[in-house]
């Protein structure tokens, strides 16, 4: 794992809510579980322990992706710092990702294991601490492609950029879309036959407090029953999603 300048990062991210935008917001079950569209995490045990010469406790969070993303599409972390109710602070000694359960059985796909060590010890008279689990998608490209579009789709998704509805008629091609990067200043063409084709007029609405664009463009030529439309991002933003759980404290 890419660790040192992703913690470092972490670091600030206890104290800051997010460094992105908040496109996929996190939903709790109860106190030891959250989950967005994309993920789920779950509190799995936490165990006394020892990391290199220094006393702590060791935090075991499951993570699981629930569309159709491998685990290495992400990066996953724990709250560098933990505090409890009488402001004391643990701070983290050492993280890894795991591929297998506490009791060392292989997990289900698209599942893994965060193991965290924070030391100090706890006193006996903590009963709970609140955790904040960090995931951040990896998967993102400037350039998606969107194969056999026909008039009339609706509620289609590549890459987490949404196309709402598309309308085509003769010249013309108009769709709305939102996404999770910033999405003013798309760039549009249809790929016919392995060549790009970019449009001679276009007319775009944005709305920047919904991030969404209703777009309109039209070709030189009539288009085709199914279009092959390549969406080009301006930029690609840094995503960072966020789960506060709050766990129990029971070592022995």
């Amino acid at each position: 794992m890419k660790c040192s300048r992703w913690l470092l990062l972490l670091g600030v991210l206890s104290i800051l809510s997010s460094c992105g935008p908040d496109t996929l917001k996190s939903e709790q079950v109860d106190a030891i579980e959250a989950y967005n569209s994309h993920i789920h995490v779950s509190f799995t045990g936490m165990e006394k322990g020892e990391w290199n010469g220094e006393e702590g406790f060791f935090v075991y969070i499951e993570a699981k992706s629930l569309l159709d993303y491998k685990t290495d599409d992400f990066s996953y972390t724990l709250q560098r710092t933990l505090y409890d109710e009488q402001s004391r602070s643990y701070e983290t000694k050492h993280s890894e990702i795991l591929s297998t359960d506490i009791n060392n059985q292989p997990l289900e796909d698209r599942t893994v294991l965060i193991k965290q060590f924070f030391s100090p010890s706890p006193p006996k008279d903590i009963d709970t601490l609140d955790i904040h689990v960090f995931v951040r998608p990896d998967y993102y490209t400037r350039s998606i492609l969107f194969s056999n579009l026909k008039d009339g789709d609706t509620n289609i998704m590549n890459n987490d950029f949404y196309i709402n509805d598309v309308k085509i008629n003769k010249k013309t091609l108009a769709f709305r879309a939102h996404d999770v990067h910033e999405i003013k200043g798309l760039d549009v063409s249809l790929i016919q036959d392995k060549e790009q084709i970019y449009p001679f007029f276009r007319s775009t609405d944005y709305n920047e407090e919904t991030n969404e664009l209703y777009a309109t463009y039209e070709f030189a030529q009539a288009l085709p029953e199914a279009i092959t439309l390549q969406i080009t991002r301006l930029r690609l933003q840094e995503n960072i999603w966020e789960f506060p759980l709050t766990i129990p404290v029971n070592l022995k």
